[in-house]
């Protein structure tokens, strides 16, 4: 028949929850691991613009970012007003746990512990509140000598 044929050049359409994955094995013969699905609540959502909102995330997750505000704010006015830069990130990420196990997040909570680039993508948001606080710590101490 005329429109019988199928064509060869194209891989037949199967929706992305069926598709198989090919890995490539790692030089020593084992397969790596695949990458770990995380529910909604631990995922950040990425607008086109780039910049990470904090009223686009979903509820949990940014209750666990406001949290860890509140646990930054305490921090860095009690015990350390001037960490180092280099420890900026880790008082983040150690910030960003905190919250999560206060919430009782633990998909949050777990996909801290385990995946750099999700802390990274959050530190920019504690990080710059942190440096507001710190100098807003350093305007008040000022005025109120």
């Amino acid at each position: 028949m005329w429109g019988a044929r199928e064509s060869t050049d194209k891989p037949p359409k199967v929706p992305p929850s069926k598709q198989h994955i090919k890995r490539e094995s790692a030089n020593d013969g084992t397969v790596p691991p695949a990458p770990i699905q995380w529910p909604p609540e631990a995922c950040i959502i990425h607008p086109l613009s780039g910049d990470i909102k904090l009223m686009d995330q979903h509820p949990d997750l940014a209750g666990v970012i406001r949290e860890s505000f509140k646990i930054i704010t305490r921090k860095t006015l009690f015990d350390n007003a001037f960490p180092l830069v280099e420890s900026h990130a880790n008082l983040a990420q150690d910030c960003l746990y905190m919250a999560a196990k206060s919430k009782r997040a633990n998909a949050i909570k777990e996909h801290i512990k385990k995946d750099e680039n999700f802390v990274r993508n959050l530190q920019d948001l504690v990080s710059l509140l942190s440096l507001l606080l710190v100098l807003f710590h350093n305007i008040a101490h000022n005025v109120f000598r």
